[in-house]
């Protein structure tokens, strides 16, 4: 979608400077295009993620427990603790679930968390297409 987004812009501004009908006949076209692409409602193939939940748990460790969907195979999960994790960055906690139960459980419980702490994650889901959640934090209560 951004790169048609791109496309277009670049596009208007090619066609604005040469300024001819048929450019102009063009961009309309390409303008009913994108908001026609932008205004399509979600249907029942489209992938939407329940918001997943943590626990912490007692003395140590948490669980980060997202919905499953019907054609979810993958999740991988990957955090730090009070240290900002970066898009793609492995990071100090990370987990590979490849078979759900209704519902896909991260469980650590090797980490010690403590009131105040930051929880700073980000997960990807292999579906039908992939999705992806950046920049996540959780504070501990």
């Amino acid at each position: 979608m951004e790169s048609l987004t791109v496309f277009a812009r670049y596009y208007l501004v090619s066609c604005a400077l040469t300024s001819s009908y048929i450019n102009m006949k063009f961009i309309l076209m390409w303008f009913a295009l994108f908001v026609t692409v932008s205004t399509v409602e979600p249907d029942e193939h489209s992938f939407i993620i329940q918001q997943e939940k943590i626990i912490v748990l007692k003395p140590r460790g948490f669980l980060l427990l997202i919905p499953d969907t019907p054609e979810m195979k993958l999740v991988d999960f990957h955090a730090n603790i009070n240290k900002k994790i970066k898009r793609r960055d492995l990071g100090d906690i990370n987990i590979r679930l490849n078979s759900p139960t209704k519902i896909w459980m991260i469980r650590d419980e090797g980490t010690k968390l403590e009131p105040g702490d930051v929880l700073h994650y980000w997960y990807f889901i292999q579906e039908r297409t992939n999705y992806t959640r950046w920049n996540v934090s959780f504070k501990v209560e």
